[in-house]
């Protein structure tokens, strides 16, 4: 008669332990399929993020193409210089004084045609020109 009680604890001793594995089973499960739900939620986002850097790739691609600049420059009253119309401008340097920040400030006529003089402000880093 003393097995039943015998029977009795190791029946509670191994529900308890059988309980257990099945809680620490769940768990694990319920720990991965949160991972999983996790990860495709940051793929999604990562695809969102990827198709907006190529869309502000496009958009800059577009912003500095070269048929844009030339319209701005146009609209802004610039004219295309053809290579024959370039020349240098000779600027004589040697007595502009720098003062202590190094930056020296310059202003020259520009002869664009008639009528088309402009005055071209030149800031100049270091010391160019002093002896």
């Amino acid at each position: 008669m003393r097995t039943k009680p015998v029977r009795a604890l190791c029946f509670t001793v191994f529900s308890f332990l059988g309980l257990g594995l099945f809680v620490f089973y769940l768990w694990g499960k319920i720990q991965i399929d949160f991972a999983v739900r996790n990860n495709a939620g940051l793929e999604r986002q990562c695809r969102s993020l990827q198709h907006d850097i190529d869309d502000l790739r496009v958009e800059i691609n577009t912003l500095k193409s070269y048929q844009r600049v030339t319209d701005a420059a146009q609209s802004q009253g610039f004219v295309f210089v053809g290579p024959d119309q370039t020349g240098e401008l000779p600027v004589d340097l040697s007595g502009l004084k720098t003062g202590g920040s190094g930056r020296t400030q310059k202003t020259v006529l520009v002869h664009g045609g008639p009528g088309e003089d402009r005055l071209l402000t030149a800031v100049l880093e270091g010391n160019h020109g002093t002896r």
